[in-house]
């Protein structure tokens, strides 16, 4: 409350001021047993009032004062008391000599496609709304404190700075900005449809979709993918039609027309100084060498591999975007993820298990059995017995980690299984494995 300078006026008409008085009590002499009747006034007191200018209180004729005066100072008025605040019947609209209070600036920080908007404590809950600036302009203002860069559909070089807006206070600074670059994406398909609709990607992001051939037909061996109108680098899965451009730095492309019959697949094949490396296609029960388009060499290669799901396992793996085989119970307490992957081969052959395990490092974690042993069904460790080939307890890391299995002749199996326990779910808490052959 803000202090007023009071006139009191006695019944011989002087008059004395009082200067910065916040409210008024008056005492009457106790012989003369004197009380007020008239004015607002509760055991003496009287409440301020400047609505209507200067206040003034009567008394009856009998009484110590029988006219007071209340002088309204004259920086007291609405311009001067906080907004929605009111004090001495008068309803503020500013605060502190006619200046709204500013809220503090936020920070703006960026995850791949994802912008975080941090709101600093001194502001306390006030504010209402954040304020999106898209090189300089304001384009959207929203309650949440997260956006999509590519939610905005705008294609080149953008700015991004955020400013927040509360009633009663000046909006705030506009944060740092950030810059970023963004890419079209076309798809031209012939009876093929993809899973990504996007039509943007952010810079140095990777773009990854599913592609999928109409009733029918087929996915092709080859499709086209250019950035900037280059050819690129991309992870191409013609059987189950995963695609994936790392570090995209222009405009992607993908040109995919479907085919009318399955086709197999060709082999691998690099030279390595004088020797010609040949990786059989996977489905291939010979692979055929020719020199000048003459037959001089057959190979008998056929080896191939499933994934099965093991009975009685309330979770399984599935294949991610990447090819690896993923556990499906990330953040699932006291459970376990298993599958079983079977071998025929003509021959015995080395292969390699890709693996990450990224978890809890000493109680969330992978294990692949030996050839032709089985695991536990359950979340049991199964430890590092004759059963197991690999234990990753202890071992996480976001590096892949390479193991060489020879595989015997026939038909053979091993079991892989992820062990998730009751507490703490750390970093991507999956075991990933993929096989691959030499």
């Amino acid at each position: 409350m803000r202090n007023a300078d009071i006139k009191l006026k006695n019944r011989k008409g002087e008059e004395v001021t009082y200067l910065e008085v916040s409210k008024v009590q008056f005492e009457t002499p106790t012989e003369d047993k004197v009380t007020f009747s008239y004015g607002d006034m509760v055991s003496g007191n009287i409440t301020l009032d400047f609505s209507q200018g200067n206040q003034e209180v009567s008394s009856a004729d009998n009484e110590l004062y029988n006219h007071v005066i209340i002088q309204k100072p004259s920086t007291f008025i609405p311009e001067n008391i906080a907004e929605g605040v009111e004090i001495a019947g008068l309803l503020g609209t500013f605060q502190g000599a006619g200046e709204k209070p500013k809220l503090r600036t936020p920070t703006i920080t960026r995850s791949g496609d994802l912008i975080t908007i941090t709101n600093p404590s001194t502001n306390g809950t006030y504010v209402e709304k954040y304020l999106i600036y898209v090189s300089g302009i304001l384009t959207k203002e929203q309650t949440t404190t997260t956006f999509s860069v590519a939610s905005f559909d705008l294609q080149g070089n953008i700015n991004f700075a955020v400013s927040l807006f509360a009633k009663g206070f000046e909006e705030s600074d506009k944060s740092t900005t950030i810059a970023v670059i963004t890419y079209a994406i076309h798809f031209v398909l012939d009876e093929i449809a993809s899973t990504n609709a996007a039509k943007l990607i952010t810079q140095n992001l990777t773009f990854a979709t599913v592609l999928s051939a109409s009733n029918n037909k087929f996915i092709p061996e080859d499709i086209e993918v250019t950035m900037g109108g280059q050819a690129c680098d991309y992870l191409w899965n013609s059987y189950t039609g995963d695609l994936s451009v790392s570090n995209v730095t222009g405009d992607i492309q993908v040109n995919a027309i479907a085919d009318d019959v399955f086709q197999i697949r060709r082999p691998k094949i690099a030279w390595n100084g004088d020797n010609l490396n040949v990786t059989p296609e996977r489905y291939a029960r010979f692979t055929k060498i020719y020199i000048n388009g003459i037959e001089v060499y057959e190979i008998e290669s056929f080896f191939e591999y499933k994934i099965e799901d093991v009975s009685g396992s309330t979770y399984v793996f599935r294949e991610n975007k990447d090819g690896y085989y993923e556990s499906n119970n990330k953040a699932k307490q006291n459970s376990y993820a298993m599958c079983k992957v079977t071998f025929s081969s003509i021959g015995e052959k080395d292969i390699y298990l890709r693996c990450i395990n990224y978890a809890e490092a000493n109680y969330d974690f992978g294990i692949i059995s030996n050839i032709n042993m089985t695991l536990s069904l359950s979340y049991t460790d199964d430890g590092t017995g004759s059963n197991v080939f690999k234990n990753f307890k202890g071992l996480s890391s976001a590096t892949p980690v390479l193991l060489k299995i020879t595989i015997p002749a026939g038909v053979s199996f091993i079991y892989v299984k992820y062990r998730k326990d009751g507490s703490v779910d750390s970093y991507n808490d999956t075991f990933q494995f993929k096989i691959e052959e030499e």
